[in-house]
């Protein structure tokens, strides 16, 4: 059997369990070994299956075949299904392929149980060590650890991955006796317990020896599934609330039970998976963790189970009219948190931005409040408005339209001559924009002094807005030059204050074009996909905003032992990197060399892969397009046509699209502690 169809069968046997994360994982990178978890702690989405899951990592088993009998899965041992298995090597192989070329953030490793469990965690042991110790892999690894399988093994396989989960699978032990007559409740327990003591004192140790290995620093996590029994909403609830509070677990996963085998005691095969039920679990998992709530708030033994048609902080509000409304501008962070249509992020913003004023029902939407819930929930004060001063307002100004080189030094520039000459311009054009106007165009010069005096005059005012201001200007803002002008001209007015008014006219468009970016950027760094072109890794994008001085930091980490280049359509521009030195340069014409037998293999096998990894009756193209919009769609490998996977004839000479190895840049003077870093065209 070859790879392309081992991967079939275990990428679709594997693609039912939803325990796979890559966030809390800290690992930098390292001399010698490739990849790191430092520049995407929160984990980064790579691609989203068609019923809209998100792909982060490679999530296979190393085996499907089973001798265990659990009914409700589709590959126990009485199942008639074609079987497969990994060797250590191969696994360890794909996985590092796949991570070079952006595919995945890491690997989720389970199996079904091969003769035993502690033959299947030898072998999951022995394909984890050759990815640790032979490739040097320092990215991310999710095992798991399967029920039974001895202490010492568990040990050594918490050593060598990140996180580590035991699925209890069944929230009932009567449910697990009836569905899963080899597990037991302590056989699951006992792996529990141990993990969360190894862990706890493995931090212990950490803080006696710096270099102490560390045993499963992401923490643990479990799945629950969802409709395959009887038990109510409240039971897993409060399940779960017990699981959070005794085993530490980072998450509780819930799969909707979907029907794959014919059996009395399950749900018949027509019938449909509960999403929206285990929709409603997710959102009361996140109340638990992140909004204070506990299990016992949110279900009762008179209403133990969720409303389908509203969310569960909505029937919580219903049912407790005593606890609102809620005052903007007075309530504490936890009871903001309690008022549905707030979030988190949106509850921060509160905070900040009534330091500098009284908050209107119209400010609130643009922090971010959804209205349209929280309306009902909340009363706020008036907003008092800010007045220049009447030197201010009686400055004489002659209007005048400023011309620049493009860089962020001269924009600064165009600041200096402005309040240099009592000039305000009423246009900031880059050189070569030719618009008729009626008023005069002045060409300014970019002087590097007078960008360091603006600069520094900012940095004393608050350090933070120097790398605001260079993100502000790599957005696609329109007219973004004069925005980021008025954004200075009442930053100088009224100081660090300003950033905390995150409704104020002149801040909030600079602020959501900066978000716009960031999440671009966000997106980049798991939707690029690059091709390895004779040792050389190669990969295009088509952004909006200027991204790769952003994303420089990312992949110059993620792949500081390779040669790669990275080149944008949109700005024609390329990011170089060759030695531990990168640099950014202009690039006109470029197009994209045939790829190799090699590399036209793994473009395959990540297309099977992705083929098989969604579940049919989860199907749900509009979720997939929200998470990942179309225009990322043209440059990712798993929608590409036939004509991209096909190799070059071997008799081609090989050629690298990317040019020679980028020229030594100089290393940044270092400068005096206490002082502000000085501008720069990008971050």
């Amino acid at each position: 059997m070859n790879l392309l169809d081992k991967l079939t069968i275990l990428s679709d046997a594997a693609k039912y369990d939803a325990a796979c994360t890559s966030s809390g994982a800290k690992r930098g990178y390292q001399e010698g070994k490739i990849g790191c978890t430092s520049t995407s702690v929160a984990g980064c989405c790579h691609t989203f299956s068609a019923d809209g899951r998100c792909v982060t990592l490679l999530k296979v088993l190393l085996s499907n075949d089973c001798c265990y009998n659990c009914k409700y899965c589709v590959n126990r041992c009485t199942n008639d299904t074609p079987r497969a298995t990994f060797t250590p090597e191969e696994l360890a192989e794909l996985t590092i392929e796949f991570y070079r070329r952006n595919y995945i953030e890491g690997l989720f490793l389970s199996s079904g149980v091969l003769r035993s469990p502690d033959y299947t965690t030898e072998l999951m042991i022995r394909a984890l060590s050759i990815l640790r110790s032979e490739y040097r892999f320092n990215g991310y690894i999710h095992a798991k650890a399967i029920p039974g399988t001895s202490p010492e093994l568990v040990e050594q396989l918490g050593f060598l991955s990140d996180r580590l989960s035991v699925n209890i699978e069944l929230p009932s032990e009567a449910g697990l006796k009836l569905l899963a007559p080899n597990k037991t409740k302590q056989a699951i327990l006992r792996p529990m317990t141990q993990i969360r003591d190894r862990a706890k004192q493995s931090k212990q140790e950490l803080v006696k020896y710096k270099h102490a290995p560390r045993f499963a620093p992401a923490g643990q996590s479990t799945q629950l599934i969802v409709g395959a029994t009887k038990e109510s909403d409240l039971h897993i609830l409060n399940l779960t609330q017990a699981l959070y509070d005794s085993y530490r677990l980072k998450r509780v996963f819930y799969s909707a039970y979907v029907p794959v085998v014919e059996n009395t005691l399950l749900p018949a095969l027509d019938t449909k998976p509960p999403l929206l039920r285990e929709h409603r679990l997710y959102q009361a998992d996140w109340l638990l963790r992140f909004y204070g709530f506990r299990a016992n708030e949110l279900l009762d033994d008179n209403a133990p189970d969720f409303d389908p048609a509203l969310d569960p902080k909505c029937c919580w509000a219903l049912r407790h009219p005593e606890f609102f409304p809620v005052e903007v501008n007075r309530a504490d962070y936890e009871a903001l948190l309690r008022v549905p249509g707030i979030g988190v992020v949106s509850a921060k913003r509160i905070l900040v931005a009534r330091r500098s004023g009284a908050l209107r029902a119209e400010d609130l939407k643009k922090l971010g409040v959804v209205m349209k819930r929280a309306q009902y929930f909340l009363i706020c004060g008036s907003y008092p408005f800010s007045i220049r001063s009447a030197k201010e307002a009686a400055m004489a100004w002659r209007e005048i339209i400023y011309q620049y080189d493009g860089s962020f030094e001269g924009l600064l520039c165009c600041v200096f001559e402005s309040y240099t000459k009592k000039e305000r311009p009423t246009a900031i054009l880059r050189d070569g924009d030719d618009e008729p106007s009626l008023f005069e165009i002045c060409a300014v010069t970019t002087d590097r002094a007078h960008a360091q005096r603006i600069y520094r005059s900012l940095y004393k005012r608050s350090p933070e807005v120097g790398s605001f201001l260079r993100r502000a200007f790599l957005t696609c803002l329109p007219d973004k030059e004069m925005a980021i002008y008025r954004f200075i001209v009442k930053f100088y007015r009224e100081g660090a204050p300003l950033l905390s008014r995150l409704s104020d006219d002149t801040y909030l468009p600079l602020l959501k074009a900066v978000r716009q970016l960031s999440g671009e950027v966000e997106q980049f760094r798991g939707f690029t996909r690059f091709s390895d072109f004779d040792g050389v890794l190669g990969a295009e994008i088509e952004p909006k905003n200027r991204v790769l001085p952003v994303l420089r930091r990312h992949f110059c980490e993620r792949y500081h032992n390779e040669t790669f280049f990275l080149y944008d359509r949109t700005h024609r521009e390329a990011l170089l990197y060759s030695g531990g030195v990168s640099r950014i340069v202009p690039l006109n014409h470029f197009e994209m060399a045939q790829p190799d037998e090699v590399e036209a293999g793994y473009r395959r096998l990540w297309r099977r892969f992705y083929d098989t990894v969604a579940i049919e009756a989860r199907k749900n193209e509009k979720l997939r397009m929200t998470h990942m919009p179309k225009r990322y769609w043209g440059m990712m490998t798993e929608f590409q046509d036939e004509s991209y996977f096909k190799a070059r004839p071997k008799e081609t000479p090989s050629a690298s699209p990317a040019p020679g190895a980028p020229a030594a840049i100089p290393a940044p003077a270092t400068r005096p502690e206490g002082t502000p870093p000085a501008p720069a065209s990008a971050p």
